[in-house]
């Protein structure tokens, strides 16, 4: 009976130690609120801004970084924009959370 309770409890620790790191969950919801912040700039000044830097007075400056703590990519493409972060590894491609994930908006 101890050992299954110490079991019970090492995998209580660990799932909590696991959820302490940053997933793709929290890089979607990071990606949604910036998009958030470039489409209000875009309603405050009728254009989308030329690129993350103009967002410096208006957005907290935790949004310009992925939750890994990588610069999060902005590219306006006809109409809208893309915002891009190239996963846990920092790196273009991957599996898992080292995958790339991409926020687009018009």
């Amino acid at each position: 009976m101890k050992r299954l309770l110490l079991s019970f409890a090492a995998v209580a620790m660990i799932g909590a130690a696991d959820s302490s790191r940053p997933s793709r969950t929290d890089a979607n919801a990071r990606l949604a609120e910036l998009a958030v912040e470039v489409v209000h700039f875009r309603e405050d000044t009728g254009a989308l801004p030329s690129s993350l830097d103009g967002l410096l007075d208006v957005a907290p400056p935790r949004l310009l970084a992925d939750p890994w703590g990588h610069d999060v990519y902005y590219l306006r493409v006809a109409g809208g924009f893309w915002l891009m972060s190239w996963g846990a590894d920092g790196e273009p491609g991957g599996d898992g959370d080292a995958a790339d994930l991409v926020h687009i908006a018009r």
